[in-house]
């Protein structure tokens, strides 16, 4: 009898201690969604304003910016309603994984210039994509222009030493971006 009270005890205590547990992750739970319902349209706010800024960056010149529809980061900046190129928003896959970039290109389709938002490349080596000595050589180039090679071409984009996948990775990115905004230029001027 003793040793099935004691075993009764014992099933008690487990549940109660699942019970606090339990209390616990849903106080926890609630607190976390409440937090995150209070911040977020402050969160969204201010990434909606880097976004801006990182534009107004690339088009200094630029008024406005006019997201494209069916394109959710492509953007016509402009200057009040003249305009003066697109700001395209590009996603792709580094040597580190992911990478975000925006890049400017005027009416004629010829890039002005691009910045990496986010990226996990090698410091010292892929992250070189972001400094000027790379992104420079993409200015004034069209999309046939956006070749890697390793030996230097001025027509072409040279290599990041150590960094070819990186290179590449940019590279091809903008080109393709590049060529799908002549896609859809085409496409407008046929209608």
């Amino acid at each position: 009898m003793e040793h099935a009270v004691s075993r009764e005890n014992s099933l008690q205590q487990i549940l109660l201690v699942a019970l606090n547990l339990a209390t616990a992750c849903l106080i926890a739970g609630c607190v976390i969604a409440s937090v995150f319902v209070m911040t977020n349209p402050f969160a969204e706010r201010n990434r909606k304003k880097m976004a801006v800024d990182a534009m107004q960056q690339l088009m200094p010149n630029a008024t406005g910016f006019r997201l494209i529809p069916g394109y959710s980061s492509w953007y016509l900046a402009q200057c009040n309603t003249v305009p003066l190129g697109y700001v395209l928003g590009i996603q792709t896959k580094g040597y580190g994984g992911a990478m975000k970039i925006l890049a400017a290109v005027d009416t004629n389709d010829i890039l002005i210039n691009y910045t990496i938002l986010s990226h996990n490349e090698t410091p010292g080596l892929g992250d070189g994509a972001e400094k000027p000595k790379f992104r420079n050589q993409f200015k004034g180039k069209s999309a046939s222009q956006l070749v890697v090679v390793k030996s230097h071409d001025p027509d072409k984009i040279d290599a990041m030493s150590g960094a070819t996948i990186t290179s590449r990775a940019v590279t091809n990115a903008i080109r393709n971006e590049l060529f799908a905004l002549q896609g859809y230029q085409k496409s407008l001027a046929a209608q």
